[in-house]
């Protein structure tokens, strides 16, 4: 997946790799919304109550790992929903798919 430029260069400053930048970028983003909301989810008094503030958060366009929407799908339920990048390894080289 995807990240922006200016979280990969300075998630390569300090780790020198980029094998977790991924999940990286979505811990980053997960962390920021969870901060943004702490007094709703501290004072939450159930599980339900926790789902339904972290569903109700709006959605971040131009987050480090593009366009993050939450979806209540009433066949597969709640999720988050953000881009997908499909690659494959050719010998050496990675190819993006898509």
């Amino acid at each position: 997946n995807r990240v922006s430029k200016k979280f990969k260069d300075y998630y390569l400053e300090q780790f020198n790799n980029d094998n977790q930048i991924t999940w990286a970028g979505f811990s980053y983003e997960f962390t920021k919304m969870l901060e943004s909301q702490e007094s709703k989810l501290l004072a939450a008094s159930s599980s339900l109550e926790i789902i339904n503030i972290v569903s109700a958060y709006p959605a971040k366009p131009n987050s480090v790992v593009g366009d993050i929407n939450f979806y209540n799908n009433p066949k597969v339920g709640k999720y988050f929903g953000f881009p997908i990048v499909i690659k494959t390894i050719k010998e050496t080289k990675v190819i993006e798919l898509n």
